[in-house]
C-alpha cells in the first residue's frame, strides 16, 4: 500500500432482512477498518463538512497490535484513497472544513490534506502522547487539543494553534479526561472529580472551568446533543434509557426508555439521536428528541463483543442524512453507511 494511492471500489449493497432498509458496506478488504469518533471530538465527527467524504482508520495486516493508516472514501464508496504511510499515528482528528486530518507524531502536530495528500508539520510541542488517545479540534478549527505527557512524566492537556503559532499546556494532572468539544464553541466537555464524584464540566481553551453540569457516572457512553448545550447519552445498567444532562442539573433525566441503548450520538441541530443497543442487540435506534419517539432503523449484524471495532458506534453525517457505523457481520469489522429513509424519519415526527 502507498500514500496517495486510489484503490478499487470495495462497496457492497446490503439490505436488512427485517426492516428492508438498504445500506452500503464501504470497506471489504480483509483487515479491520473503523471510523473516527462519534462523540464530537470535532464538529463533523468522521465526515467532511459537506457530508460527502469519510475519513477512517484501517489496519495494515490481520494481527494484534498491527499498524494502521488513514484513508478517505466518498459516501458512494468511490475515491477510496490512502492518506498516510507512517509507523505511528496519534491523537487523530479531522478538520472537516479545511479537508485536512491532524495527528501527533515525533513531538509535533502534523496535518495531511485529503486531496493533495501533502503532509505539513504544523507545530512542535515539547511533550509526548499518552499511549492512545484521540485529538480534539475547536469548531472554528483554530485549536487542537490532546492528552499528553510533560517532561516530568505527568499527564497534561496541551493546546496547539493550527496556524503553527505555538503550543501551551493548559492543565496538568491525571484528574481530567477530555470527552468532547462543545459544538457551540469556546469550551471542552471534561470529566473531572467535581462535586461528590466524577462530574461533567465545561473548560475554556485556557484550562479554566466555566460551567458545571453534574454527575457523569450515570452515562455509559455519550455525546453533546449538538449545539443545544445539553449532554445526552446512554444510561448505565440496570437502567435502559437515553438520558440528558443540562447545566447545573445535577442528575440526568430520561428522554426515552426501552432497550439497553449502548452508544449514542446526535445531529448537530440536536433534533435526532442514533444509538446502538446490546444485551440483547436490538439494532440501531433512531430517536426524535422533540416527540420522544424512537424505532429500530435496522440491525447492523455486529457481534458487539469485546473489541471496540465490533461495536456499531453510530454517528450522523453533518447534514443528518446518513448514519455511519461499524459491524463485523462478515467476520471482520468493516465500515457501513445508511441513508435514513424519509418515511421512517417522518413516522417518528408524528
Amino acid at each position: 500500500m502507498a500514500k496517495g494511492q486510489k484503490y478499487q471500489i470495495e462497496r457492497i449493497q446490503c439490505t436488512d432482512a427485517r426492516s428492508g432498509v438498504r445500506f452500503l458496506q464501504l470497506t471489504s478488504f480483509p483487515v479491520i477498518s473503523w471510523p473516527l469518533p462519534y462523540f464530537y471530538a470535532n464538529l463533523t465527527n468522521g465526515f467532511t463538512s459537506d457530508s460527502r467524504t469519510i475519513v477512517f482508520c484501517s489496519l495494515r495486516s490481520c494481527q494484534r497490535d498491527a499498524s494502521f493508516d488513514l484513508f478517505r472514501v466518498d459516501v458512494d464508496g468511490d475515491n477510496l484513497i490512502q492518506l498516510t504511510d507512517r509507523s505511528h499515528l496519534g491523537a487523530i482528528v479531522l478538520a472537516g472544513n479545511r479537508r485536512v486530518v491532524y495527528f501527533f507524531d515525533a513531538g509535533a502536530l502534523w496535518s495531511v490534506h485529503l486531496d493533495t495528500f501533502a503532509e505539513v508539520e504544523v507545530a512542535r510541542a515539547d511533550v509526548g502522547l499518552q499511549q492512545w488517545s484521540w485529538g480534539y479540534l475547536s469548531p472554528d478549527e483554530r485549536w487542537y487539543f490532546a492528552k499528553a505527557v510533560n517532561k516530568s512524566g505527568e499527564p497534561a492537556l496541551i493546546r496547539i494553534a493550527t496556524d503553527g503559532s505555538g503550543s501551551k499546556v493548559i492543565h496538568t494532572g491525571d484528574d481530567w479526561n477530555v470527552h468532547s468539544v462543545d459544538p457551540r464553541g469556546e469550551a471542552l466537555f471534561v470529566l473531572a472529580p467535581e462535586l461528590d464524584g466524577r462530574g461533567l464540566v465545561l473548560v475554556d481553551y485556557d484550562g479554566a472551568i466555566v460551567g458545571h453540569y453534574g454527575k457523569s457516572d450515570r452515562f455509559a457512553h455519550s455525546s453533546p446533543l449538538g449545539v443545544s448545550g445539553i449532554f445526552q447519552g446512554c444510561s448505565t445498567m440496570p437502567d435502559r434509557a437515553i438520558i440528558t444532562l443540562g447545566p447545573n442539573q445535577g442528575e440526568p433525566r430520561a428522554l426515552v426508555e426501552g432497550p439497553y441503548f449502548w452508544h449514542s450520538s446526535a445531529t448537530l441541530d440536536g433534533q435526532w439521536i442514533v444509538a446502538d443497543t446490546n444485551w440483547p442487540n436490538d439494532g440501531l435506534q433512531l430517536v426524535c428528541v422533540k416527540t420522544r419517539r424512537f424505532g429500530e432503523l435496522f440491525h447492523p449484524g455486529n457481534s458487539a463483543g469485546h473489541p471496540q471495532t465490533t461495536h456499531a458506534h453510530p454517528q450522523f453525517s453533518p447534514d443528518g442524512r446518513y448514519v455511519l457505523f461499524n459491524s463485523d457481520r462478515t467476520g471482520i469489522a468493516q465500515m457501513y453507511l445508511a441513508e435514513i429513509p424519509r418515511e421512517f424519519r417522518n413516522s417518528l415526527l408524528q
